[in-house]
This record gives structure tokens, sequence and C-alpha cells, in this order.
């Protein structure tokens, strides 16, 4: 249905001679990705309150796709097989952030920051030479992702330290943790960083 629609709009935009016929294809993926998305955030939330909660699922939403604009990882071939993945991964996030929340949340938390910051920084996947940025723009590229994780990591240090919402830490946990698990993968099924 969206895949229609986004076909619909780019034959439009071709009539009016608002788009190129050789631009048909990338407008409909982006099209298409880009109603998914629309659908996808309010969508996700609304499951993660019904599974979790609300509270839990947007720090959740929040930590993962921060980093996951800047790091990249693995991507699925079309946008509605990414859909259908990412609300996937957060599930699975969101299960092991309500499994994990049963037993030491705090010192759980800080190994899965740990682990996750280390992944991130060990990889460096947001200097790649696949992304054709230039010099400036890479360098741009890698100061916006270390603040990121600098703030971050500030955010589940004051989550963690108040004892009222050390669990709310660890959901923000899970998020940087599927955003690193994410970047491995994209490593592991395509060679190389995929962003």
């Amino acid at each position: 249905m969206v895949s229609k629609l986004s076909e619909s709009i780019a034959l439009f935009l071709i009539q009016k001679n608002c788009l190129d016929k050789q631009e048909y294809e990338s407008a409909v993926y982006v099209l298409t990705k880009r109603f998914l998305t629309l659908f996808y955030f309010p969508f996700v939330l609304l499951i993660g309150s019904i599974t979790y909660s609300f509270g839990h699922t947007l720090l959740f939403l929040v930590a993962c796709s921060l980093l996951r604009q800047r790091v990249g990882g693995y991507h699925a071939p079309t946008p509605p097989r990414c859909f259908i993945g990412s609300i996937g991964v957060v599930m699975l996030g969101m299960f092991l952030s309500r499994m994990l929340s049963k037993i030491y949340p705090r010192t759980l938390s800080v190994c899965l920051l740990l682990i996750s910051i280390l992944i991130i920084l060990a990889i460096k996947p947001y200097s790649h030479p696949a992304l054709g940025l230039s010099l400036e723009e890479l360098e741009a590229n890698r100061k916006r992702a270390y603040l990121i994780i600098i703030g971050e990591v500030i955010i589940t240090t004051g989550l963690l330290l108040n004892p009222r919402s050390i669990v709310y830490g660890l959901s923000f946990c899970c998020g940087i943790f599927c955003a690193a698990c994410l970047l491995l993968l994209g490593i592991f099924k395509k060679g190389e960083c995929e962003l």
C-alpha cells in the first residue's frame, strides 16, 4: 500500500515536470522510506506502551535512533523489510530490558553501556570511506557522533544514579546496545559498515 502511494506520487511529480524520469526509482524508495518512518514511531510507541511502558519505549527509541543516524549499521534491502526488522529490533531490545531489569539493573546497564561504546569507538563507522564525504564533512560527522555518545553516557549516568530511574537507565542502555549490535551486524552481513 505504501509502495503504491509512493509510486503514484512519483508519477504525479514526473507528469508535473517536478521530477526527472531517471529519478523515479530513487524517489519511490525515498518516499516509501519517509512514509514508513511516519508510521514507525507511533506504531512502535503504541506496541511498546502496551507490552512494556511508554516511557521505557521512548527512552529506548531515542537512544537507539540518535546513535543509528550517526553510526549506521545493518540496513534491510527494502523499506518494508526495514520497517518490520526495526520493529523486531525494538521489541527484542525492550524484552531484553525487561528481563535484565529483574536482575542487577545498575551493574548490567554499566556493562552494556561500556560494551556498546567500545564497539562503536573501535569500529569508527562515522568516518567510513563509503560515506563519500569530504574531510570537513567526515570531521563534522565524527564530532557529532562523539557528542551524541557523550550525551547518551551523561543521560544514562543520570538515570542510573537516581534510584527511582534505574530501570529507565537500563532501557536507555539497551537502546545504545541495540544500535551497537546493528553496527556489528552490518559489518558481518556485508563485510563492511553500511551507512
